[in-house]
């Protein structure tokens, strides 16, 4: 993969970890691990965690790095199970990247088509709400996403600012693809 080998070229001393030692650094509750783990392994396991505090001013919690691998931010201070929910929203852009799915969330912004843009972000951000909600209930966080889920889901109404975040970034940058773009702002 390309974009994996850009990413850790660039940044050096950062590498992939497993969803073990991830769980571990975000102290996740230690009677639940093993039920992650699990799932994790029988379900992502061929998405890579990146987890390290990102080079940007912009409030990017999390990220889709390549077709295999998603990088999440450290430098917020947020529960476990978010950190875990986050994850698995961004191994669903992972997917999308795979399958070429991803490309309209970034080519409507380089033509300026807001309309087009936000269609395909709110489809690419409630399909991987959809996923990340239901493997959390699968692990049995059903009250997590009970008493969470109006946060959970609020990247979905944000598509107008991600669009002008996105074209001030494609200006200052000329990234040739999304992945590209996040890329140079995270590190």
């Amino acid at each position: 993969m390309k974009h994996i080998k850009v990413f850790e070229s660039k940044y050096d001393g950062i590498s992939s970890i497993s969803i073990e030692e991830f769980l571990d650094v975000i102290q996740f509750p230690n009677d639940s691990k093993q039920i992650v783990i699990e799932w994790w392994n029988e379900n992502r396991s061929r998405i890579n965690i990146y987890y390290f505090p990102f080079k940007t001013s912009v409030g990017i919690m999390g990220s889709v790095i390549s077709s295999d691998s998603v990088a999440i931010n450290s430098k917020f201070n947020n529960p476990p199970h978010f950190l875990l929910y986050l994850a698995l929203h961004e191994s669903v852009h992972a997917d999308q990247a795979f399958e070429g799915r991803i490309s309209p969330y970034f080519d409507t912004v380089v033509v300026d088509d807001y309309e087009g843009f936000l269609r395909a972000y709110g489809s690419l951000e409630r399909e991987a709400n959809d996923y990340a909600q239901n493997a959390m209930l699968d692990m049995g966080f059903g009250d997590f996403i009970s008493s969470n889920m109006q946060i959970l889901r609020m990247n979905e109404g944000a598509g107008s600012m991600v669009f002008s975040a996105m074209k001030s970034e494609i200006r200052k940058n000329d990234p040739k693809d999304l992945v590209e773009m996040i890329q140079k702002m995270i590190m």
